[in-house]
């Protein structure tokens, strides 16, 4: 169908209003003929775009991102390995996905790594507006998954359909925990900030009073999604307790 062929076009393009001559370049079609109908279409097109409005698009992304950015001002429980001061969010989804390029051989089940790590990067922007919610804070979150879902709508929102939809998707599977690839994500996530706790002494367990039982429960996606990455898992627990790291 032309008409979405060019709506697709004209939604991915840089530009804020392309021209004729961009969108036939690109077209990959070399039939006069066909080139001419998309010529002729482009005009009702343009009117027909309904919220993939031209002139808002680029303002939009750039929306979007200005909002993203206010992720490294997101300050996490979790102290960076030294211990200095605590993670931000962007910190945290970079060493993430990070952590998830490195554990991926002890994967039990086949997971697309692209996948993971898309959700790696982008699976706590809405906190930018829903604040963080500490894993251990019970009374948090009883409103955590109200707070998240109206962030995820409106931080999403901000991008052009198929980009905020695909981005929202993609959030929610990471949510649900359901898939092959978000259960080894979930484990990923969750194997890093024990190993900065590991690092600087276990220093935000100590603050917030934390008990290995409530460790163990936490880290159950690794026992299910990387058997062996587990093992590492019990037997630092077990020295962290022994230290007094942990209740």
């Amino acid at each position: 169908n032309l008409n979405t062929h060019v709506s697709k076009m004209i939604s991915t393009t840089t530009c804020s209003v392309p021209t004729i001559q961009h969108i036939i370049q690109n077209a990959n079609c070399t039939d006069v003929e066909e080139l001419e109908k998309l010529k002729d279409n482009l005009s009702a097109v343009y009117n027909n775009l309904n919220n993939n409005d031209l002139e808002s698009i680029p303002e939009n992304i750039t929306k979007n991102k200005e909002q993203i950015d206010k992720a490294k001002e997101v300050f996490r429980q979790n102290y960076l390995a030294d211990g200095i001061r605590r993670e931000n969010d962007a910190e945290h989804m970079w060493h993430f996905a990070l952590t998830a390029m490195t554990l991926y051989p002890y994967a039990k089940k086949k997971v697309d790594l692209d996948r993971v790590i898309k959700m790696a990067i982008l699976h706590d922007i809405i906190e930018v507006y829903s604040g963080d919610t500490y894993a251990y804070d019970e009374e948090a979150k009883k409103s955590q998954h109200a707070r998240e879902m109206e962030a995820c709508e409106k931080i999403f929102g901000l991008l052009p359909g198929d980009q905020g939809e695909e981005m929202k998707a993609l959030f929610l599977e990471f949510e649900a925990m359901e898939t092959d690839d978000a259960l080894f994500a979930a484990a990923c996530d969750r194997f890093q900030p024990f190993m900065l706790n590991l690092s600087s002494g276990g220093k935000s367990w100590l603050e917030h009073e934390v008990y290995a039982d409530q460790i163990i429960e936490r880290m159950q996606p690794i026992r299910t999604e990387m058997p062996e990455v587990f093992e590492y898992i019990e037997t630092n627990i077990a020295e962290a307790k022994a230290k007094g790291l942990l209740k």
